[in-house]
């Protein structure tokens, strides 16, 4: 936005929640930001048809920035995010993770909910924690490589880290190395 970026956001859930249209103005970033900060309103989340309908969305070319869980499975985030590539749209994944996700540290038998389909399991983490963590390595495996695939940058995140500082990281480590979308999908197009 420094450079003179306008800069725009959409929020969803089950469908698409709200939109603030790509703008450069004073103001603009801050009200951004503060609707990063809102709680989600939603119960499920509509990745794979989201990830579908962003093309329609942006028809100017330039850099799309996801941020999500991305515990979709991989068949549906592929067709998504081959959609992505095939807009032309400089991509960038960010995964934000619970670190009870990405370790799995819950020592006793415990009752879970899933929020975003309702269905309710009792599980023992001492016979569920190696089935999981093969999963779940499985899965951030192949979703890393589909983003190389499609030349799209990943970064991983937990939720003890504040996305705002890792958006201002990437930002201005992208404009220190002097690399913008358009040299980005040059590059992905030879």
């Amino acid at each position: 936005m420094g450079q003179g970026d306008a800069v725009g956001l959409t929020t969803f859930h089950e469908s698409m929640a709200e939109q603030l249209p790509a703008r450069n103005r004073p103001g603009h970033l801050r009200r951004l930001m503060l609707m990063l900060e809102e709680d989600c309103q939603g119960e499920a989340t509509g990745l794979a048809g989201m990830l579908d309908k962003i093309p329609q969305l942006i028809r100017k070319r330039g850099m799309v920035v996801v941020i999500s869980d991305f515990l979709v499975p991989m068949e549906e985030l592929k067709d998504g995010l081959r959609q992505l590539h095939a807009s032309g749209q400089d991509v960038v994944l960010f995964q934000v993770l619970d670190p009870a996700e990405l370790e799995f540290t819950f020592d006793r038998a415990t009752h879970f909910k899933d929020v975003e389909t309702g269905q309710e399991f009792f599980i023992d983490p001492n016979s569920a924690r190696k089935g999981y963590l093969e999963r779940f390595s499985a899965h951030q495996l192949a979703l890393r490589e589909t983003a190389s695939a499609y030349g799209m940058e990943y970064f991983s995140l937990n939720t003890s880290e504040h996305l705002e500082g890792a958006l201002w990281q990437f930002v201005n480590r992208r404009q220190s190395a002097g690399v913008s979308a358009r040299t980005r999908r040059a590059r992905n197009v030879r």
